[in-house]
């Protein structure tokens, strides 16, 4: 140790600027000085706190489900910290002795306040009942005259259109009139096209909106019987001498998700996803949701699986710049032993912000936003960064193209080019182009190296089209068909050599991506 420190030694502390998160630091107690440092020999401290200053530091027991935190309790600010194969007693004792006060190694209750006392900002005391009892309803009079003041039907379905299918449900019970415009068509198309993605032009003329609505919201209920057919069904996943790390992998990153039991996924905005090649021998897998219920389970497999401690950084900064409303993590794996994962964002993100998720050293970065400039992309629908143990980061991002079909099939070649990637072949593309259907969608990743890949997503291929582009095992494509939907998407893409690493198939290839649970068009 160095002169004046009492202790030293890797801690977890909570912060970040995504949601709470609990980030690994390299921490020093020298004098009465808290020290914290990104990594053990970093020379740029983090921050530091004056322990004589602090009003309290002692020991919390259990914490949002890490065992042995402690406080340190500042002016202005609690800091939540634990350490893993060191003991709570003896920092609580080490930084107490930095304070010049008694340690406090145990856990305490905390005080119920006095009713003359008013507790601090820093101290956590249980509410207390509120004793003021509410009036009777029956003495409640409303002087208002609803019947003065009636609204003209056509604003009452705008309203409505901003109202969430259970407002509605309710509103519908007030009265005749509002059970009526509740079920506008309006109304429900209006809903509808405020669906991240939603494909407006693919309705049935039979169906009414509300009913297109509820059927396309319908969820597949997912549990972990599902994600086991699924991962059987892949040959090479299921085949003797599959490398044994590959299976851990994708067990750590189950491992990883908050409940998953069927019921909670029918009221929660959570997405499962899936990617496979058109030969079975790549598989990606999507899990997202909200903030509140993924982002811990996101850095703690990132945690797990040994990912830069950069790179989690690199997840926080641009999270606090974007503040996704949903997040997500993914991994794939391939035959030859390949084994990937990241984050993901699967929401609307300006381009501006989106950039900055990706790596700024090459001029493969500068064509990327110049195209995007040219061509008045305001807004990607998605991102996605890898964390793997070494460069280059690969980021991706993916736009939805605009204007009609011939016009979308005009930017494809136009962006293939100007990103230095070969043209569809034309075989392949008349099978992709052949049902006319706008909606396609562009993946560009780049690196501090350059283009690492390029993918043209065409939606809603038809059976005969992913039979015909399918090159695997016909048989593995009837089983997958019966677990999932039909595929969102039919992606051709290449990847360019030297970004394969010897263990994914470089050069143009083909892929089906499948919706297992979540909104079929919100790709993610």
């Amino acid at each position: 140790m160095e002169p004046g420190v009492t202790k030293q030694g890797n801690l977890f502390k909570e912060g970040g600027k995504l949601m709470d998160t609990w980030q690994k630091r390299w921490c020093v107690i020298k004098g009465s000085d808290f020290q914290y440092f990104k990594k053990q020999g970093a020379k740029e401290m983090q921050g530091s706190i004056a322990l004589k200053t602090c009003k309290e530091i002692k020991a919390v027991g259990v914490y949002k489900k890490k065992k042995d935190v402690f406080t340190i309790v500042t002016q202005n600010k609690t800091y939540f910290l634990y350490a893993e194969g060191d003991s709570c007693e003896s920092w609580v004792k080490a930084l107490n002795d930095g304070k010049g006060g008694d340690d406090q190694p145990a856990a305490e209750k905390p005080k119920e306040p006095v009713a003359s006392e008013k507790p601090s900002e820093t101290t956590t005391t249980k509410p207390t009942e509120n004793k003021i009892k509410s009036p009777p309803t029956a003495a409640v009079k409303c002087e208002f005259d609803t019947t003065k003041y009636e609204l003209l039907p056509e604003i009452m379905v705008l309203i409505f259109s901003w109202c969430s299918p259970r407002d509605l449900a309710q509103a519908a019970c007030a009265n005749k009139q509002w059970k009526a415009l509740t079920g506008d068509d309006l109304v429900w198309r209006k809903l509808f096209e405020r669906l991240p993605g939603a494909p407006v032009d693919n309705k049935k003329s039979e169906l009414s909106w509300k009913e297109y609505y509820k059927e396309y919201q319908s969820n597949v209920d997912v549990s972990l019987e599902v994600l086991t057919s699924l991962k059987n069904i892949i040959p090479f996943l299921r085949e003797e001498g599959t490398d044994s790390k590959i299976l851990e992998f994708h067990q750590i990153w189950t491992e990883s998700f908050p409940d998953i039991r069927p019921p909670l996924w029918g009221q929660k905005k959570r997405q499962l996803k899936l990617f496979v090649s058109s030969d079975f021998l790549q598989i990606s897998w999507y899990m997202g949701g909200t903030q509140a219920e993924f982002i811990q389970g996101m850095v703690d497999f990132f945690w797990n699986v040994g990912a830069p401690e950069s790179e989690i950084d690199k997840l926080n900064d641009v999270g606090a710049l974007c503040n996704p409303s949903v997040v997500g993590s993914w991994i794939d794996m391939s035959k030859k032993g390949g084994m990937d994962g990241g984050w993901f964002f699967p929401v609307d993100i300006p381009i501006a912000k989106a950039l900055e998720a990706a790596d700024k050293g090459h001029e493969a970065f500068k064509i990327l936003k110049g195209w995007a400039e040219k061509n008045a992309f305001l807004n990607c629908y998605h991102i996605k960064r890898d964390m793997g143990a070494a460069p280059p980061r690969q980021t991706e991002l993916k736009f939805k193209l605009v204007g009609s079909f011939e016009q979308q099939c005009k930017m494809v070649k136009e962006a293939l080019q100007v990103f230095g990637f070969p043209e569809i072949p034309k075989d392949k593309w008349d099978i992709l182009t052949e049902q006319k259907l706008a909606g396609i969608r562009l993946s560009v990743i780049v690196t501090d190296e350059g283009f690492a890949r390029v993918g043209v997503l065409f939606p809603h291929p038809s059976a005969s089209v992913v039979r015909r582009l399918c090159t695997g095992d016909k048989a593995v494509l009837e089983k997958l068909e019966g677990v999932l939907r039909a595929p969102t998407f039919v992606e051709f893409f290449n990847l360019n050599a030297g970004f394969g690493y010897g263990v994914y198939m470089t050069g143009p290839s083909i892929g089906f991506h499948y919706c297992v649970n979540g909104p079929d068009s919100h790709h993610i």
